[in-house]
């Protein structure tokens, strides 16, 4: 199989919380956020219609360009997990959190995740989300 150069991003999505609170819990700024009740815009700006019917907080605090999946993984729980207070109460008030994995290939790709590692996200309520991106889709 071929390597795949990998993106990974943190999504939390919350029905009620600012998304300053977010940040401030997350010791971290995002690279995109919005507020619950806001207008939803496109990235230019411009009004879509409609209102966010959730806050939503993306950050990137790894550079994954060149470790594997599952270093990739296991370096985000540990980043999670040093702020367990605050992704505990998130998630307990209604929050919810996912690994969003995008893997850019050439060819074939696969990959393996160990059962421990799988546990670590479950202990921390974050959801695994994979998108795989080939040479010839774009």
């Amino acid at each position: 199989m071929d390597e795949a150069t990998l993106a990974l991003s943190i999504r939390l999505r919350h029905p009620t919380m600012n998304v300053r609170d977010i940040s401030r819990g997350m010791e971290f700024v995002p690279v995109v956020a919005h507020q619950v009740g806001d207008v939803k815009t496109n990235r230019a700006g411009q009004a879509l219609g409609g209102r966010y019917a959730e806050s939503y907080w993306v950050c990137r605090p790894i550079d994954t360009e060149s470790i594997g999946l599952a270093t990739a993984i296991a370096m985000a729980n540990q980043w999670m997990s040093a702020r367990a207070v605050f992704v505990t109460s998130f998630g307990e008030s209604g929050g919810a959190a996912e690994y969003y994995l995008t893997a850019y290939c050439t060819g074939l790709f696969g990959f393996e995740l160990d059962p421990q590692l799988l546990h670590q996200c479950a202990a921390l309520r974050v959801k695994l989300a994979v998108e795989v991106i080939s040479a010839s889709d774009e």
